[in-house]
């Protein structure tokens, strides 16, 4: 089972992975950190969710600029482009749908 709960707000997945077709959400999964990227994408793709990896800010906007996600799972601190850089460009471009993001920092970074 994989559950997301925002304020109020709460969307399961209860259906087995054979049982789940794929939905039409796409969740882009951004962090420097590879094991970061593959936990989530793991969970949302047995969850019968698309979605997409990047590794950096700059992969990231290409993808988004190739094809809007429906929710960007975010790591706030990484090289090159971080997390705040990345989400003030997205909010920035009028070309780009927005996307809901989740902006994560774990602890220890």
């Amino acid at each position: 089972m994989f559950q997301v709960i925002l304020d109020n707000v709460s969307v399961t997945a209860t259906k087995s992975p054979a049982e789940s077709q794929p939905t039409n959400a796409g969740i882009l999964v951004v962090d420097d950190a590879k094991v970061n990227r593959m936990l989530p994408k793991h969970y949302l793709t047995d969850a019968a969710f698309s979605a997409e990896e990047a590794e950096n800010g700059e992969e990231a906007l290409a993808s988004v600029q190739r094809q809007p996600p429906d929710l960007i799972l975010l790591d706030m601190k990484m090289p090159g482009m971080d997390g705040t850089e990345l989400t003030r460009r997205l909010k920035d471009d009028p070309a780009i749908t927005p996307a809901f993001r989740i902006n994560v920092n774990f602890a220890g970074e």
